[in-house]
């Protein structure tokens, strides 16, 4: 597995707590390739998103951010547009309030 950096680490923790909240944990996982469930992998400088069906990987996307592939799954896991909306505003505000921790720390 390719090392994260600690704003990766912290944006896979935020998913982690959102899909907990939300009742999605098993249905997404990261960095490895389980059957049914939207995966989330770090491959070279990128992040993939994508779901493995009879060991093919199906509507894979790309990302350059973590971010932006942690919402991809949030988009992917939601039951809904509304439920999408919440998960991934509180998604951002978890990130957010990790960033205005750091500054206040660093003062």
């Amino acid at each position: 597995m390719l090392k994260l950096t600690e704003k990766e680490q912290i944006c896979l923790d935020a998913l982690e707590e959102i899909c907990k909240k939300y009742e999605m944990e098993n249905d997404y996982c990261v960095n490895t390739y389980t059957e049914q469930r939207v995966c989330l992998c770090k491959r070279e400088n990128r992040w993939e998103v994508f779901v493995v069906e009879r060991g093919i990987e199906f509507d894979k996307t790309k990302h350059k951010e973590c971010i932006d592939a942690c919402l991809e799954v949030l988009s992917q896991c939601s039951y809904s547009i509304d439920e999408f909306k919440d998960a991934s505003k509180e998604f951002k505000d978890i990130i957010e309030m990790y960033k205005q921790t750091k500054i206040i720390v660093k003062k």
